[in-house]
C-alpha cells in the first residue's frame, strides 16, 4: 500500500500552496488561505474547485507566473514519488516591480506635494 504524501511548495501572505502525491490530472495545486481553499490548474492558474478571495487569486497568479516552470518540475516530482525542494515566496520585491517610481518630491506648502515619477 502505498501512501499519499503532501508537499508544501510554498507560502506567504497567509496563503499556503500544498501538492499531494498520487493526486489526478491536469497537473494542479491546493491553495489555502484561512477558511478558502481552491485547487489551481498549473497551466493558466485557472481555479478547478473551490474560492478564494479575489485578492489571493491576483497574489497566486503573480507567484505562479514567476516560478511557473518550478512549480511544474514539482508536480512531476511529487507524482513519481520524488522529494522536491520548496518554491521561493512571493515578496514584496516582486509585488511592487510594476509600481512607478518616485524620482521628485517638492514640497508646495499648506500640505501640498508635487511628486514626479519616472
Amino acid at each position: 500500500l502505498t501512501h499519499e504524501t503532501v508537499s508544501k511548495l510554498s507560502s506567504f501572505y497567509g496563503i499556503s500552496i500544498y501538492i499531494y502525491s498520487r493526486d489526478h490530472n491536469p497537473p494542479h495545486f491546493h491553495v489555502y488561505y484561512g477558511e478558502f481553499s481552491a485547487i489551481v490548474r498549473i497551466s493558466n492558474c485557472e481555479v478547478l474547485r473551490g474560492e478564494i478571495p479575489e485578492r489571493v487569486q491576483r497574489l497566486v497568479r503573480e507567484w505562479l507566473s514567476l516560478y511557473h516552470s518550478e512549480v511544474l518540475q514539482a508536480w512531476n516530482q511529487i507524482q513519481e514519488g520524488k522529494p522536491t525542494d520548496a518554491i521561493e515566496p512571493l515578496d514584496n520585491l516582486h509585488l511592487m516591480k510594476n509600481c512607478a517610481r518616485i524620482c521628485e518630491v517638492k514640497y508646495l506648502g499648506e500640505r501640498n506635494l508635487l511628486i514626479s515619477f519616472e
